[in-house]
């Protein structure tokens, strides 16, 4: 059952990675990383088949719940950059609350994932979780900085 699994797996991972190149870059890369992700947090938790589905139902919801919300940060933060610009004081005061709002936003939504992972993990899965989402951030990083280190020589 686990090698149709990790084959099931191995075709959606394929697919992705040779998407129409019609989407943008970042697009596509943000969901390559996203599904590469899951597949990695599937697959360090070893759940069965039944709460694996359970479970990454509502992990997919908040993950995109997060996405929204670091977008509309991001959005904020270019506003906030052009009012720093022209030098307008009022938008700058407005959008630094806003700035504010949504990183409390952001917050919210991780709290409520890891709600998520206590409500539906055993002790030890729940534990596997948490390393899991904060390792994965840093090897990201990681790999992103070797890319970019590579790329400029």
């Amino acid at each position: 059952m686990r090698i149709i699994k990790y084959s099931l797996v191995s075709l959606i991972f394929s697919l992705l990675l040779f998407s129409p190149l019609n989407a943008q870059p970042n697009a596509r890369m943000k969901e390559r990383i996203r599904t590469m992700k899951k597949i990695r947090l599937m697959d360090f938790l070893d759940l069965d088949e039944e709460r694996e589905l359970k479970f990454l139902v509502k992990y997919n919801s908040i993950e995109d719940k997060l996405e929204n919300a670091i977008s509309d940060l991001d959005d904020i933060e270019d506003q906030l950059m052009k009012a720093i610009k022209n030098k307008d004081e009022s938008k700058i005061k407005t959008l630094t609350s806003k700035f504010i709002e949504a990183k409390k936003a952001i917050l919210i939504i991780d709290e409520e994932r890891m709600k998520l992972g206590r409500e539906m993990l055993d002790d030890i899965e729940f534990a596997k979780f948490v390393v899991f989402e904060k390792r994965f951030r840093e090897e990201l990083t990681k790999h992103i900085l070797r890319r970019k280190k590579k790329s400029s020589f």
